[in-house]
Parts: C-alpha cells; sequence; structure tokens
C-alpha cells in the first residue's frame, strides 16, 4: 500500500511560499514520513514542525518593494496608481498585494510590489525586499520591518527630524540591522512637505515620487509625467486647486529626498526612552487627561509616586477629596472626577 501523509499549512494565517512546499517534499523523502506535519508555524505542542530551507525564489532582474504604512495616509491608493502607470504604460509587468485589517483608517497597512521584465507569477508575500518604504516614524519602535529587507536594499524612511538627529533617534535594533545588511536609507520629511502644499496629512503622493525617484524603475522625468497623470485621472474632478497642489508635491518629492550618513556604529540611546517606557496607561493616572506618550511621544511629566498621598480635605467635603495638582493645561472638570478612586488610577 502506498504510504499516505497528511499536514496542515495556513494556521493563523501564515504564509505558505515556495520554500516551505520544498521542505514538505523533503520530508516525503524520508523513510518514515510524520503524519499530521504542520508547516509556516512552530508548533512546540506536538513537536511535528517541519523546517524548511530559505531558499529565495525571487526574480533578481525585479524590483520587490513593501510599504508600511497606516491607513487613511494614501499609501495603499498611490500604490495602487504605481502599478497601473508600470503595468499598463510600460513593458513592465507589475504585482500587488496589500495587508490591512478591516479598520483600514488608523491601522497599519503593508504593501507588497514587484515589477520587472518578465511574468510575476507569486502568489505569496514578498520576503526579500530591494526597497523597504517605512511611512510611519512610530512604527521603528514596534515593529521589526527591516527583516524583509535584503542585502544592500534601499530604505525610505519618512521622519520629522532633520537629516543631521536621524541616526541617533534611531532605535539600537534599527542601526544594527542597516549596519549589518548594509542598506542605503533615505529620509524625506512628507508630512512637513504635504502641509506646504496645502495637503496636510495626505503624505502618498509625496511618498509615491521619492520611490520612483530611488528605484530606477523608469527615468525620472518620464515617471513625473506619468505620475502627474495618475493624478489627473484620480483627482480631475476635485477642480484644479487640487491639481495643482499634488502636482506641486511629486516635484517636491523628488527634490527633498536625501541619503542619510550612517556612522557605521551603533550609537546608545540611553536616556532618549524613558525607563518606563510602555509601563505606563493611556491616560493620565491623577486625571483623565489623554496622555502625550499615546501617540508615541515621551512624557513631558515626571514619574508617578509608588504610592499616592492623601490630598487634603477640602471644607465641606469628605477625606479624600480630588487630587490638587494635575498636569497644566487640564480642565477643571477632568480634575475633579473620579476622587474616590484616584489612589486606584495612580500606578
Amino acid at each position: 500500500m502506498p504510504v499516505v501523509v497528511g499536514g496542515r499549512y495556513g494556521l493563523s494565517s501564515k504564509e505558505f511560499t515556495p520554500a516551505m512546499a520544498l521542505g514538505v517534499y523533503e520530508e516525503l523523502t524520508k523513510e518514515r514520513p510524520r503524519h499530521g506535519f504542520t508547516v509556516g508555524i512552530v508548533d512546540d505542542v506536538t513537536g511535528k514542525s517541519l523546517s524548511y530551507p530559505e531558499v529565495d525564489f525571487e526574480d533578481p532582474d525585479s524590483v520587490r518593494a513593501v510599504f508600511f504604512a497606516l491607513g487613511s495616509d494614501g499609501t495603499v491608493s498611490a500604490n495602487k496608481n504605481t502599478i497601473k502607470i508600470i503595468g499598463e504604460e510600460t513593458p513592465l509587468y507589475a504585482q500587488g498585494y496589500f495587508v490591512y485589517d478591516s479598520k483600514k483608517s488608523g491601522s497599519r497597512t503593508v504593501s507588497h510590489l514587484r515589477f520587472g521584465p518578465n511574468p510575476l507569477n507569486k502568489p505569496y508575500l514578498i520576503r526579500k525586499a530591494s526597497f523597504v518604504g517605512i511611512h510611519q516614524w512610530g512604527f521603528l519602535e514596534r515593529f521589526p520591518m527591516l527583516e524583509v529587507a535584503e542585502e544592500g536594499a534601499t530604505v525610505l524612511l519618512n521622519s520629522p527630524y532633520p537629516k543631521e538627529e536621524v541616526w541617533d533617534r534611531l532605535p539600537k535594533p534599527v542601526q544594527e540591522a542597516i549596519l549589518q545588511k548594509n542598506l542605503k536609507v533615505y529620509v524625506v520629511n512628507a508630512y512637513e512637505l504635504a502641509r506646504k502644499v496645502g495637503l496636510p496629512g495626505r503624505i502618498n503622493t509625496i511618498m509615491q515620487a521619492a520611490f520612483f525617484k530611488l528605484s530606477g524603475v523608469l527615468p525620472e522625468e518620464e515617471a513625473k509625467a506619468r505620475i502627474k497623470k495618475g493624478i489627473e485621472k484620480s483627482y480631475g474632478k476635485r477642480g484644479r486647486t487640487v491639481l495643482e497642489r499634488n502636482f506641486q508635491a511629486v516635484d517636491l518629492g523628488f527634490q527633498a529626498v536625501e541619503a542619510l550618513p550612517v556612522p557605521g556604529r551603533v550609537t546608545s540611546r540611553e536616556g532618549l526612552i524613558p525607563p518606563w517606557w510602555g509601563t505606563r496607561p493611556l491616560s493620565c493616572g491623577r486625571c483623565w487627561a489623554p496622555s502625550p506618550w499615546a501617540w508615541g511621544m515621551p512624557c513631558p511629566f515626571p514619574p508617578f509616586p509608588r504610592t499616592a498621598p492623601t490630598p487634603p480635605a477640602r471644607p465641606g467635603t469628605r477625606s479624600g477629596g480630588s487630587p490638587s495638582s494635575c498636569p497644566p493645561g487640564t480642565p477643571r472638570s477632568a480634575s475633579s472626577a473620579g476622587s474616590a478612586s484616584w489612589s486606584a488610577l495612580t500606578p
């Protein structure tokens, strides 16, 4: 009787790549292959997870780009226009896949784009990208985005800081990855440029222009003309003013990209991240004012005391009244709310 072996893949929406399929075939060549195996996820309970080789099946002549962005900033729409520009108006083949949840606005979006002279029949995500676009600075502290970058890849970073300050503000793991993989890093302050042209918050056109400048998929002048043609199709009904603002954003996107000087060593980040980072709640414990560190910014106030002092009793109130010290600018209604639970709210 033939040996029948079964297994599972795609658990927890894990990717299934050709390298994983190769691992399955290697398991089948064994004298006694494991039945009920899993591939793509490490299962340390049953011990039936298959290992697979790290084989690169990408076309070396293709451009593989991964973009990390925030929902509603226009990146997904801009990348779809990029696919149309390259796939319909050039001899190159184009492929795109977009990862985001149902709450696209305000959540993380990941765009996987491939361009090349050969047909692209690759129904799986990019594992080795030649271009990585990081459109939100706050993602650097939360996600290991440079894991998808191949050796010598190009990284485009939307930075709110001047070029001279960017390296010292990068997290230590990011600095290590840049040096280890010999990455070429470029920075642009897309939010500042978007405000200048009258498109606050819409960084898609600027980052799209910067991608075409750095990737070399099309010559610069041809890329400008094709991007502006796509803008006319997308925003033509909104009036000439909107078109002119987007045209200015395209020109600034090509001009404002700067190469990041890499010193060749990892600099210490001690003192830049407070020791209590990630341990505080997303609202102030002494009042109901939202805390600035909920948006990735350091808290300007001193740390909470370990034991909350008993507030002095006010005339006509019982002991343990409202706290008398709240951060500056806190509304009176907020500072007087929940007086009985003040000690419980303080870490």
